[in-house]
């Protein structure tokens, strides 16, 4: 029992020295995980702060995409009543494009219709042909033709009648025309 008795404090020193081993161990692990919990909220806080940073961006950017599809439709919204307006001037253009065009076949067959009636000077026949008028008279059986040009002018076409008897008479001897005035 001496021994026990002996034995006991030694026993109770190593229990203590062992109870402040480990106290000591569990000081050391309560720090580091007081260390670890300040960096995870350290982290957290970090983390909240960026997602706070992101939301606040999400939110810019769904505003900005508010306001660009609202300046798109109000844009759209005027490009179609552009549209419809041009739509319109456009009808109107074509069909006064329309009109004129019947306008000017009117005219053109108001010429046509024209040139075909008979015209003369002195006696002779006008005819248009390939762009070109000829006058053609029938002399003595036969039939006479003289070159006018693009253009009737009554003055020239006059001379070159006057002309071309001067020639015919003098080829025939004295051959007797009469030459009847237009009224």
């Amino acid at each position: 029992m001496d021994a026990t008795k002996n034995n006991l404090p030694n026993k109770l020193n190593r229990a203590k020295q062992d109870s402040c081993d480990e106290l000591s161990k569990v000081k050391h692990q309560k720090k580091e995980l007081i260390k670890e919990l300040k960096q995870v909220k350290q982290t957290n806080s970090d983390l909240k702060n960026k997602l706070n940073k992101v939301k606040q961006a999400n939110l810019d950017l769904g505003s900005k995409l508010n306001r660009v599809k609202q300046d798109t439709d109000d844009e759209l919204s005027k490009v179609k009543h552009q549209r419809e307006e041009l739509t319109k001037e456009l009808k109107q253009v074509k069909q006064t494009n329309l009109d004129l065009e019947n306008k000017l076949n009117r005219v053109k067959q108001n010429e046509e219709d024209k040139s075909k009636a008979k015209m003369s000077i002195h006696g002779w026949n006008i005819q248009k042909s390939g762009g070109y008028y000829r006058l053609f008279k029938k002399i003595s059986g036969r039939v006479h033709g003289i070159y006018l040009g693009k253009t009737i002018k009554q003055d020239i076409a006059r001379k070159k009648i006057s002309i071309y008897m001067e020639k015919l008479v003098s080829k025939k001897g004295g051959l007797a025309i009469d030459i009847k005035p237009d009224n």
